[in-house]
């Protein structure tokens, strides 16, 4: 009689082992399901990534285009609106040493012109 009363327990054991199988096999199954929809989902994203890449190609060249063009049309203002002041000083200096020396000022000159004049003629035999 022993082992009928051991054969119940191994019907219940087999039971909830079956039972605890199957319920391991269905969340498999909606693990599986899952990923198999988030496949479908990153394939059509992909697929529509595929038909805007030249778009947004293009969209990014016109941008860059836009702003390179607006580099350049501010580039000459910025580069002249930096040489303005320190050419200003530069001729308020120039002016004032002119006035205060004139003497020192034109031998500056005559030697700056003979000097100029020398290098673009080089020497001749």
């Amino acid at each position: 009689m022993a082992d009928d009363e051991a054969n119940p327990d191994l019907d219940t054991l087999a039971g909830a082992e079956t039972e605890a199988a199957r319920k391991a096999l269905n969340e498999a199954w909606l693990a599986f399901e899952s990923a198999k929809s988030a496949a479908a989902h990153l394939a059509a994203a992909l697929g529509s990534g595929k038909e805007a890449a030249p778009e947004l190609a293009r969209q990014a060249r016109e941008r860059l285009s836009e702003g390179i063009g607006a580099f350049a049309d501010a580039a000459p203002q910025a580069a002249a609106h930096t040489v303005e002041e320190p050419l200003a000083l530069a001729k308020a200096y120039l002016t004032e040493q002119a006035r205060e020396r004139p003497l020192t000022t034109l031998m500056t000159a005559v030697g700056a012109g003979f000097f100029l004049g020398v290098l673009m003629t080089g020497r001749r035999r």
